[in-house]
């Protein structure tokens, strides 16, 4: 028998709070990520993996939702946490700064994001885990673009989303999910 304080009951929870939130039901899934953030906090502790984990999920819950606020608060959380236990560098890490800068973004408040998004990029080119893996890169520098973009400074934007085309292109090939909608990210940027 599992029991309620087992990691298992934990990620049921969890499943059960992204598939609220598919729905649209933002109260059932934060109540489910809240249960699950209770029995991880009551197994692994307070500031733990798997406690950042959850809490990166109630920060995405958030921002689907609409509410910026709340989702940078939950993301800050779990970046801490994540910062307190691994590198800096790991790719996870810098997963959970983009998923923060998203925020960041969704508020309104490109101006603040811009240097930190550079920053990110930086940190991740120079990270063999990241380099390894394009489309990460490819997300960082479509972060970086459209921050650029809201900004008005076009040819920044163009020039670093020509850089995320040329490695998806080069990892996935030019029919590529990714490359037809970093392309239509472009097309929107050769247009303004």
């Amino acid at each position: 028998v599992l029991g309620e304080r087992s990691e298992p009951v934990a990620e049921a929870w969890v499943k059960l709070g992204r598939a609220s939130a598919e729905l649209e039901r933002w109260m059932d899934a934060d109540a489910a990520f809240d249960q699950a953030l209770r029995i991880m906090r009551g197994i692994y502790g307070e500031d733990s993996l798997h406690a950042a984990h959850v809490l990166n999920e109630i920060g995405s819950l958030h921002y689907q939702a609409g509410d910026f606020a709340r989702a940078e608060e939950a993301h800050r959380k779990a970046l801490q946490m994540k910062i307190g236990i691994l590198d800096p560098d790991n790719p996870d890490t810098l997963s959970l700064r983009h998923n923060l800068l998203g925020d960041i973004e969704g508020a309104g408040r490109y101006a603040e994001a811009l240097p930190q998004r550079l920053q990110l990029l930086e940190q991740a080119k120079a990270s063999p885990a990241v380099a390894a893996a394009p489309l990460q890169i490819v997300a960082y520098l479509d972060g970086a673009a459209q921050d650029y973009q809201a900004l008005g400074r076009f040819a920044e934007a163009r020039a670093l989303l020509e850089q995320a085309l040329a490695l998806i292109d080069k990892a996935q090939g030019q029919r590529s999910q990714h490359s037809v909608t970093t392309r239509s990210h472009l097309g929107t940027v050769l247009l303004l």
